[in-house]
């Protein structure tokens, strides 16, 4: 048992040491069943950012490959960085302060149509399929969509995918946007807080954050989608080009340890939850034990799981783009296409292979073997 609890730890920004939300400093043995061997090579610092202020345990995928060494091994000691959300998350990329984040990319899309290019795009597309919807109190007169027009419709933040969802379905319904006026609610309890009281009249929330609402006891009805839903993505792994031209080592090594991770995370979410409150236990919710936070955070998982599958998709690899879909992206965002430009140059594949080139069969059997030390 004289193995640290992850080779290198993941390390944690000043921000996040302030709030309180981490703590990561004492190291205890790790798993026996690990794939690969601890890292011995030389590594190099790199900053992931998150697209919200906290460590969620339902991302455990992006920060389990360091408790395990994947990252190590491939020379990366990875930093989790908190941030406001994700728009802020992409320009963070932008401007440098950062080497990958994950983000929706229609931040940066938008961006290159109204002119101004980030100079990012996306090297590996985690979420193959939306994960919004419209939600309203199961006693609420609202029962299509159409219902909505007129309507304020809480989103966590403005900066956040549910903005654009919501004003694509204005525009697929006929509305002008100022006929459903996104209003920031913040996550799961204050959502649920703000719509009981009547301040909005439906959400715009990603699967997870109303299986939490729903946690909390709040009945919801979900209306169905708009048609634009069945064609579109989500979170994608985003990097400047620059950074990846000057570093392809470090973007291969970074996409096979979240590949990885999100192998291991979908084979057994609720080893790869109890990893994460291994790794970080100050964010076990105060007055639930270990085994209690588990339960409901798997409890809340499947919209969210749903969202990472991709057997129903043309390429059956972990990661892998396709310039179909950014088309329907495009057009699911409502900007000129034309200023876009060709989508090809919104994304590359080049590190998809090596991506997937590990023993899935190996980490899908540690599943099964992990036990926690």
């Amino acid at each position: 048992m004289s193995r640290e609890l992850w080779a290198g730890f993941v390390r944690m920004t000043p921000l996040l040491a302030l709030l309180g939300l981490v703590g990561c400093s004492q190291a205890g043995p790790a798993p026996s069943t690990t794939p690969t061997a601890t890292a011995t090579r030389a590594t190099t610092h790199v900053r992931f950012a998150l697209g919200n202020p906290i460590i969620n345990p339902g991302l455990a995928y992006v920060w389990i490959g360091s408790y395990f060494g994947w990252y190590q091994n491939e020379g990366i000691d990875l930093e989790i960085v908190p941030t406001q959300n994700t728009a802020d998350a992409t320009q963070r990329v932008a401007v440098g302060q950062v080497e990958f984040s994950l983000p929706p990319p229609s931040v940066y899309v938008t961006s290159l149509a109204n002119g101004q290019d980030l100079g990012v795009t996306s090297i590996y597309l985690l979420r193959r399929k939306g994960q919004y919807s419209f939600a309203v109190l199961d006693d609420s007169p609202i029962h299509q969509l159409a219902d909505l027009k007129g309507k304020k419709v809480g989103v966590t933040s403005l900066g956040d995918e549910g903005v654009t969802f919501t004003h694509a379905t204005a525009r697929e319904l006929g509305f002008s946007e100022s006929d459903l006026q996104p209003i920031a609610v913040g996550a799961a309890g204050e959502a649920a807080s703000i719509l009981n009281k009547g301040d909005v009249d439906a959400l715009a929330l990603p699967g997870v954050q109303y299986a939490l609402v729903q946690s909390l006891g709040v009945k919801l009805r979900f209306l169905a989608n708009p048609q634009f839903a069945a064609r579109i993505f989500g979170n994608e792994i985003v990097a400047r080009r620059d950074y990846i031209q000057q570093h392809p080592e470090i973007a291969r090594g970074l996409v096979r340890g979240f590949a990885m991770g999100q192998a291991f995370f979908l084979a057994n979410p609720a080893a790869a939850i109890q990893i994460s409150y291994k790794m970080f236990p100050q964010t076990l919710p105060k007055g639930k034990t270990e085994d209690e936070a588990i339960k409901d955070e798997v409890a809340a998982l499947p919209p969210n799981i749903e969202t990472l599958k991709f057997d129903d998709k043309p390429c059956k690899k972990w990661g892998c783009n396709s310039a179909e879909d950014w088309q329907a992206y495009v057009s699911y965002l409502g900007v000129d296409a034309g200023k876009v430009g060709d989508v090809n140059h919104l994304f590359t594949n080049e590190f998809i292979d090596y991506a997937n080139g590990f023993d899935q069969h190996a980490v899908e059997e540690q599943t099964r073997n992990f036990v926690p030390k």
